[in-house]
């Protein structure tokens, strides 16, 4: 990891949909300036994920994109490794691969702790982190969006 990288920020989603809180976090790094690669999983969960974020509030406009030019989206999703948009935040879903962390000023993590097995890959990586030096916060997301700390 960068020795100028944020440290990395783990958002538990408590049950509440992926589309709904990713999407509250990209509009907040978006209207602070920031480029954002979300990194998910799977293939097939970047096709789903593109359609909720499109739909997830009829008040918001969220640009993004997963087709293209990576170039023209501030908000780029995929399953690749790498930053195709040069962005200076990663969003890391699911069991994203952490790989490349390296060219973030930032990476964030979304998880379910509700779900068992998202829960422990959250423990892991928040593990991975300390081990590396770094301090990870968390925050959970409530009926107002994501608090400022927890």
């Amino acid at each position: 990891m960068s020795a100028k990288a944020d440290p990395p920020v783990f958002y538990d989603l408590d049950g509440a949909p992926l589309d709904l809180g990713l999407g509250r976090l990209l509009e907040a790094a978006l209207a602070e300036g920031r480029r954002v690669c979300v990194r998910l999983g799977q293939d097939e969960r970047v096709a789903a994920l593109d359609q909720g974020l499109w739909t997830y509030r009829n008040d918001s406009f969220l640009p993004h994109g997963c087709e293209g030019d990576p170039a023209e989206h501030p908000v780029w999703l995929t399953a690749a490794p790498g930053n195709p948009n040069a962005a200076d935040l990663l969003v890391l879903v699911d069991d994203a691969p952490l790989d490349g962390r390296e060219g973030f000023a930032g990476t964030a993590y979304l998880f379910d702790r509700r779900d068992p097995a998202m829960r422990d890959i959250a423990r892991d990586r928040f593990a991975a982190f300390r081990d590396e030096g770094s301090r990870p916060a968390y925050l959970r997301f409530g009926p107002q969006g994501w608090p400022q700390s927890e």
